[in-house]
């Protein structure tokens, strides 16, 4: 058991002792002042002990900070023989959506003791049916490791080790469980009312696994040249984990994701889904998957295949895979349920629903995904909230699995800049809109979504012209100058036929790209913006002659934001 805390600067000495609540056995340490854990042993299992700190300054000794806590249970033997599956008589065929993948791709597993023998079985069985789906295998195809990871991180098999499926998948059955702790378990001493000349709040904090550190470990081991990762394919990893790290996550995570790796958290039973939103690539409702148990992951598998296989396809250059995008989310980030990453949207018509459930693969700007605003629930355009913005309906009966948002004329759908975007935006962004045109939305323009200042002056938005069948992206330049770019052809004019529709507008330093249904409209150069104020107000479906007076909006269908 080991204690750690903030060192005091002034602190000369520590006194850490520990003492069983059971039967008096003690053990003291006295240390110098620079240190900042001590970890004692020899102690009873499963056994409630008092872990107590005490600073010294200079000759005086300072108040006790204590925490009682039992020491883990006797750790039962790991097994001396990995668990064994009967093979399937031939080698499962590769899905179509894998035949083009041609990546690095580690899958780095939970092989706790919170996991178990049975447990870590449908691990296998789940790499084994995930990994059976690739086509080809090797460094002309897909190169496979798998790393565990328990009170340390172990390299099962490393990138460079298995050639063709068959020896891959003979080596997923032949994994050892490793055995190990996740439990956390972290606690900040009660508001002692310590002296006001020594302001010391001391943290105890018994340590076991780092989620942190394995992933860390699978960074600066698996993922190198010497494993066998190459130059100019996607990287991308896959974490399997049931419970929460008591290390930091969030820095690691980040700079793999800066610099070009895809990442995918899958969480079971007492996994944090907010870790699990930090450690994966946005958007999260492509890379976060959650389920209650391991019996229920093959209700994520067959999307979980098809999302890694489609990253596993991006043909990145070279001088684009080794260089570090920056991409920040820019909205808080929210818990995506699992019906929302499945779900198909039906509209009334045949052609409706083909462009409503288009699938669209990821969008990569220098290898990355790029990030997306998440923007409904902010707008309160949510099944509990809509009915308190004044001209916004639901739509009932339309679609099975999201609600639809009727904008009316009387709309005012609008946040201050500061609820959305405290930071104002990241330099690459994605605005992702699903929306339907009506017959009584007006021919004059209107901002589909923009953002003002606080004197009603536009900053940044996306406007579009139901008379002339525009779309304008419009920002202002690092200069300041304002700068617009505006799509128009037949592939624009689809837009305001009257059906559903998928609009992204992506946003880099250099273009602005849009994309419609799933397919490249136009892309056009644009100047690297400045970073807009957030003592303004953004909007939905502003009438661009409203700006300055009124507030009406022009009625349209709201499906996606």
């Amino acid at each position: 058991m080991c204690a750690q805390w903030q060192p005091l600067l002034q602190a000369s000495s520590y006194r850490v002792s520990i003492i069983s609540t059971l039967n008096g056995q003690r053990q003291e340490e006295t240390l110098g002042g620079g240190a900042s854990r001590q970890c004692f042993y020899d102690l009873t299992p499963s056994s409630q002990y008092q872990i107590s700190v005490l600073t010294s300054v200079q000759e005086l000794e300072g108040p006790a900070v204590s925490i009682t806590d039992m020491t883990l249970p006797a750790p039962t033997e790991a097994p001396t023989d990995p668990p064994v599956t009967e093979p399937p008589p031939t080698l499962p065929p590769a899905k179509e959506v894998c035949k083009e993948a041609k990546a690095d791709l580690v899958f780095l597993v939970d092989g706790s003791w919170s996991i178990g023998d049975d447990n870590f079985l449908k691990i296998t069985r789940f790499l084994y049916s995930t990994m059976g789906s690739l086509d080809l295998i090797g460094p002309e195809g897909t190169q496979v490791a798998i790393a565990q990871f328990s009170d340390d991180a172990r390299t099962e098999f490393q990138l460079s080790s298995h050639s063709n499926k068959e020896a891959l998948l003979e080596a997923i059955q032949k994994i050892r469980y490793k055995g190990g702790n996740t439990k956390t378990v972290l606690r900040q001493a009660d508001h002692w009312e310590c002296q006001a000349w020594l302001e010391l709040c001391n943290l105890v904090q018994l340590l076991d696994i780092s989620l942190g550190r394995a992933i860390k470990h699978v960074k600066e081991s698996v993922f190198v040249a010497e494993a066998g990762a190459r130059r100019g394919v996607p990287k991308v990893l896959v974490v399997l984990t049931d419970g929460r790290s008591q290390d930091d996550v969030n820095k690691v995570s980040k700079e793999m994701q800066l610099e070009g790796y895809i990442i995918f958290a899958i969480g079971f039973a007492d996994a944090d889904y907010g870790e699990l939103v930090n450690i994966a690539s946005k958007p999260s409702d492509r890379h976060v998957f959650f389920v209650d148990d391991l019996d229920a992951v093959k209700k994520i598998e067959e999307q979980l295949i098809t999302f890694v296989c489609e990253a596993a396809t991006a043909k990145l250059p070279l001088s684009q895979s080794e260089r570090s995008a920056s991409v920040r989310a820019a909205t808080a980030k929210l818990p995506v349920s699992q019906s929302e990453r499945s779900a198909s949207v039906r509209a009334a018509t045949a052609s409706e629903s083909e462009a409503a459930t288009a699938t669209c693969p990821s969008v990569l700007m220098s290898g990355n995904t790029l990030a997306g605003f998440r923007m409904m629930d902010k707008f309160s355009l949510v099944e509990k909230e809509y009915s308190t913005i004044p001209g916004v309906s639901l739509e009932p009966g339309s679609f099975n699995s999201f609600p639809c948002y009727h904008l009316h004329p009387d709309a005012l759908v609008s946040q201050p800049t500061r609820f959305l975007h405290p930071e104002g935006l990241p330099s690459d962004y994605t605005i992702s809109v699903m929306l339907r045109l009506l017959p009584e939305t007006p021919h004059e323009p209107f901002a589909l979504w923009e953002i003002l200042d606080r004197d009603n002056e536009p900053l940044v938005g996306v406007i579009l012209d139901n008379d002339g069948k525009t779309v304008t992206f419009f920002n202002h330049d690092y200069k300041g100058d304002f700068q617009t770019v505006t799509f128009q052809g037949a592939g624009v004019k689809t837009l305001f036929h009257g059906s559903f529709h998928k609009l992204h507008v992506i946003v880099s330093k250099t273009s602005v790209k849009l994309v419609l249904d799933c397919s490249l409209v136009g892309e056009n150069a644009v100047a690297a913006a400045g970073n807009i104020s957030s003592d303004g107000v953004e909007v939905l479906g502003r009438l661009m002659r409203s700006r300055r007076g009124g507030d009406r909006s022009a009625p349209i269908l709201l499906l996606k934001l």
